[in-house]
């Protein structure tokens, strides 16, 4: 695991985390496997620390938090909602309800 030394802190000579924690991440992140619910998932122990089961030294919550922005990516915004409900991504509106469309019968007209 190219990011566990910077995640952990465990070398203190690594402020920032190492190219190829960077490029592995991001491939991850672009690829079109990572779109699907059941790949996002994978992200869910990391961000929830349960992995922390499996490392010799446990994650410190901030480097985590830290590493999209050093390494220049961006989480899609429904990772942090199917790792904290357990839920499936939520379904998108596929159009505005006519009641938004409506002008409400309590608006002045000039």
């Amino acid at each position: 695991m190219t990011c566990a030394s910077f995640l952990t802190g465990s070398d203190p000579d690594t402020p920032t985390p190492q190219s190829e924690c960077c490029s592995g991440l991001g491939m991850f992140l672009n690829s079109t496997a990572a779109v699907d619910d059941r790949s996002l998932r994978c992200l869910c122990p990391v961000i929830l620390g349960d992995v922390n089961r499996m490392l010799p030294k446990p994650i410190d919550p901030v480097r985590m938090m830290y590493l999209p922005i050093s390494c220049g990516v961006v989480l899609p915004p429904q990772v942090l909602f199917i790792c904290f409900t357990g839920q499936p991504t939520p379904p998108v509106v596929s159009r505005i309800p006519d009641s938004w469309m409506t002008p409400s019968s309590t608006a002045s007209t000039p």
